[in-house]
C-alpha cells in the first residue's frame, strides 16, 4: 500500500471517530464532508496505479517536528497517539513526560515511515500552530 493511501486511510480513521465521539450538528456535517472528500481521493488512488509508486523517504526536519509537537497539550499528543499510532500509544507509562512520548512518536513515524501520518494528525490538531513550525522537509 502506498504511503498517501495509507495516510488517506489514516486520515479518514480518524475522522470517523471524530465523528463518532462530536454532537454538533454542524460539526458532524463537516467531518462528513471530510469523510466524502477522502473517499473520493482513495478511488482516485485505486484507479490510477502510478498514484501508488511510493516514493524516496524525505529529509524530515526532527528539530522543526520536536518543536511542533512540544506546543500541543499533553492530551492532544495521548489523543493523537491514541487515534493515529495505537502501537505507541499503548507503549506509554504513567510518569512518563511529554518529551518521552514525542520522542516515542517521531522515532517510530521514523522507523515506519509514517511522518506524513504524524504531520498531518499534528496539521489538524492546529493548522495555525503548525504552520509556525515549518518547514518540517
Amino acid at each position: 500500500m502506498s504511503q498517501r493511501k495509507e495516510m488517506i486511510l489514516d486520515k479518514i480513521a480518524y475522522l470517523r471517530t471524530e465523528l463518532v465521539i462530536t454532537s454538533n450538528a454542524e460539526a458532524k456535517f463537516e467531518l462528513k464532508k471530510r469523510i466524502e472528500e477522502l473517499e473520493k481521493q482513495l478511488l482516485v488512488i485505486n484507479e490510477n496505479p502510478t498514484t501508488n509508486i511510493i516514493s524516496t523517504p524525505k529529509s524530515y526536519k526532527l528539530a522543526n517536528i520536536n518543536r511542533l509537537l512540544m506546543s500541543f497539550s499533553d492530551e492532544n499528543i495521548n489523543l493523537m497517539a491514541m487515534f493515529h499510532f495505537e502501537q505507541v500509544h499503548q507503549n506509554f507509562t504513567n510518569g512518563q513526560s511529554k518529551q518521552e512520548r514525542i520522542m516515542k512518536l517521531i522515532s517510530h513515524c521514523k522507523e515506519f515511515l509514517k511522518m506524513e501520518t504524524l504531520l498531518l494528525a499534528a496539521e489538524e490538531q492546529n493548522t495555525e500552530t503548525f504552520n509556525q513550525h515549518k518547514p518540517y522537509f
